[in-house]
């Protein structure tokens, strides 16, 4: 689905993970970022820059005391979620 949607985003056929597709997956993130940022305004939260991570077998790691809430999103091409840890000023 990744694939498909970064291609949609540059309108460029990509089939493997290059470094297009890990800079289109980075813009997305800030968009929903930057977007968000005018949400949340009211409870004191500091917006750091996204992290992509592809692959498999990897294991990410947070603190322990930052809530982490996920948020499932669905559109044409298929559902998939977003990881968002939220941590005070």
């Amino acid at each position: 689905m990744l694939f498909e949607i970064v291609s949609i985003l540059i309108q460029k056929d990509i089939k493997d993970t290059c470094a297009e597709l890990i800079d289109a997956v980075g813009e997305i993130a800030n968009i929903i970022a930057g977007y968000s940022k005018q949400y949340l305004t009211n409870f004191k939260l500091a917006i750091s820059l996204p992290n992509v991570v592809l692959g498999s077998n990897h294991t990410i790691c947070i603190q322990s005391n930052v809530p982490t809430i996920i948020v499932p999103m669905n559109c044409s091409i298929g559902n998939f979620a977003i990881e968002v840890a939220l941590k005070t000023k």
